[in-house]
């Protein structure tokens, strides 16, 4: 048995309240998935799950055991946690990277690797197909590979329970749903209980048997996708107006967004959108009813975001798949800012690879654009840069004086409408 209990829960970070009364069960061998707004908590539940925060009030029992009560040791050998950064700057091989998944049962400066370990990370490395990348450097591999990689990590502890942070942040489409397909694979397999965060509705929907919908801290709804995913649930915690269908054959649900219909905006207006990690996808869906010019920059080849502007027609400044923004990707991106009224800044989190598009942020914003900015995550948890250089600029740019922020679809209609 490996059944999670929590009951009456409530944390608290530098006194500022995260989570307020969670309530729920997370029965053995299912796969779920914690889903809500920016800054609903879900990380944070996730996290105290893991043993990683402890909690103001309230308990989480593995099995009638207090998570916290239980000794680092043995709880690696019930949890393992795929975190949301990959990016490790190291010099450890992908089979070194992976056999750090067994220090938790000899772990002291005289271990060595023995052969049972070898042969479970092996394992581990062939159930998520990466053994045959053993001898690579882990620093040079995709964010896909990477994804994996960790993923054989976690493995390796022989787990029970499998937490997985936003296990597809910033992965084009095609990894994503790999990924997903794969966890979903090894619940199988092995009976893993798996819990994971996602802000992805549709994909959630898709690879999870239950959902633990969070709102301010608080739980909102939980059930199986169709109880959870509703119009109404929709409206209540995004202020969003939908159509809902369901494709019961393939397991996937459309939400069509139904706001924009009685929105007007100038056709004339032209938008210039950055993007990363398909956050514009649904942007791109609502503005092409309404506008004829819009561009989108940098986005790598094959991201969802690239996907979505090709489907649309829409002109991009495109970098290659899996690689940083060039020299020339970035320049071109200040050509389409330059003929651009408004640009838009999508909720994106950014590292050393995409820094560049926050730097053409910060040029439109010197050039006097209206520039709208869309999230109301904190930027700090988007920000994956050595020295928290992202986060720095950023702080410049938000006290521009063309510089708004919306936090919602309808916020940023409004922004639009005002041209």
């Amino acid at each position: 048995m490996s059944e999670i209990t929590v009951r009456n829960l409530s944390v608290e970070i530098n006194n500022f309240k995260i989570l307020s009364s969670i309530n729920c069960t997370f029965e053995q061998g299912k796969i779920y998935t914690i889903l809500g707004p920016n800054g609903s908590g879900k990380t944070t539940l996730l996290k105290t799950i893991a043993g990683l925060i402890n909690p103001k009030k309230g308990e989480i029992l593995v099995d009638n055991h207090e998570i916290t009560q239980i000794n680092p040791k043995e709880r690696a050998e019930i949890i393992a946690m795929l975190p949301q950064n990959t990016h490790i700057e190291t010099e450890f091989s992908v089979e070194e990277i992976v056999q750090m998944g067994r220090y938790h049962k000899n772990y002291s400066i005289f271990h060595s690797i023995t052969k049972e370990d070898i042969e479970i990370t092996n394992k581990a490395m062939e159930e998520v197909g990466v053994l045959s990348l053993k001898k690579r450097r882990f620093a040079k591999l995709s964010g896909g590979e990477k994804q994996r990689v960790l993923l054989a990590r976690a493995l390796a502890q022989k787990p029970k329970i499998l937490l997985l942070d936003e296990p597809t942040a910033s992965l084009d489409l095609n990894y994503q749903l790999e990924i997903l397909k794969l966890v979903q694979k090894l619940n199988k397999q092995n009976k893993l209980t798996v819990i994971s965060v996602l802000h992805d509705i549709q994909l959630a929907a898709k690879y999870s048997q239950e959902l633990i919908l969070l709102n301010r801290g608080k739980i909102h709804k939980t059930g199986k996708p169709k109880e959870v995913i509703t119009p109404d649930t929709i409206k209540e915690i995004y202020n969003i107006t939908t159509k809902i269908t369901w494709d019961d054959f393939a397991n996937q649900v459309f939400i069509k967004t139904l706001d924009s219909e009685n929105v007007t905006i100038s056709k004339d207006l032209k938008i210039h959108i950055i993007p990363g990690g398909g956050s514009s996808v649904n942007i791109l869906e609502l503005l092409s009813t309404h506008c004829t010019n819009i561009s989108m920059g940098v986005v790598n080849e094959g991201d969802l975001d690239w996907e979505k502007a090709c489907e649309l027609n829409i002109e991009t400044v495109t970098a290659k798949s899996y690689s940083p923004i060039t020299q020339e990707n970035y320049i071109d991106n200040l050509k389409f800012i330059e003929k651009a009224d408004i640009v838009i800044l999508c909720n994106t989190p950014f590292g050393h690879g995409n820094i560049q598009n926050l730097e053409a942020i910060k040029y439109a914003e010197a050039k006097g654009k209206k520039v709208i900015i869309i999230g109301d995550k904190e930027f700090k948890e988007r920000d994956f840069t050595m020295e928290k250089k992202a986060e720095l600029l950023f702080n410049e740019i938000i006290r521009g004086e063309k510089v708004s922020t919306a936090k919602n679809v309808q916020e940023l209609y409004h922004f639009l409408q005002e041209g």
